[in-house]
């Protein structure tokens, strides 16, 4: 048997907020520009701007690395998945942003920091609070 995949539709409304956080995320990353902090169009570090820091090959090898991780994580859907993701991800940054920016440098992290910190194992006594507050849980269902 073989199944379809789904097709989700993201309504008017939704595609014209889309729209306007994607303006806002794009004028706070030209102003973090002008600040001298190094974000790309969608407010995440810009890991091209650490050639001088990081020798090409490094960069390119995380690169990779980033490509290999969407691919074996998502496959298929990686497209999809990166959508969803990265649109709550602007939005978080735009509240951040409006809430605390005169204060706080609000950026995004690269895609590689975010892949790697997601396969970083949790630390012992974070994983001990969660098992509890999980079987806590189950208490009350």
């Amino acid at each position: 048997m073989q199944f379809e995949q789904p097709k989700f539709e993201k309504s008017p409304e939704r595609k014209e907020g889309g729209e306007k956080l994607e303006s806002f995320i794009e004028a706070t990353a030209l102003e973090l520009k002008k600040e001298g902090i190094p974000v790309n169009e969608k407010c995440r570090i810009d890991m091209d701007s650490f050639k001088g820091v990081y020798p090409e090959e490094v960069i390119e090898k995380d690169r990779n690395t980033v490509k290999e991780l969407r691919k074996k994580w998502y496959g298929e859907l990686a497209e999809q998945m990166e959508s969803e993701g990265e649109e709550l991800e602007m939005l978080k940054t735009a509240i951040f942003q409006k809430n605390l920016g005169a204060e706080f440098v609000t950026a995004r992290s690269s895609y590689y920091k975010e892949l790697k910190l997601a396969r970083r194992p949790l630390h012992p006594r974070l994983k001990e609070r969660l098992n509890v507050f999980e079987r806590s849980l189950r208490k009350f269902t």
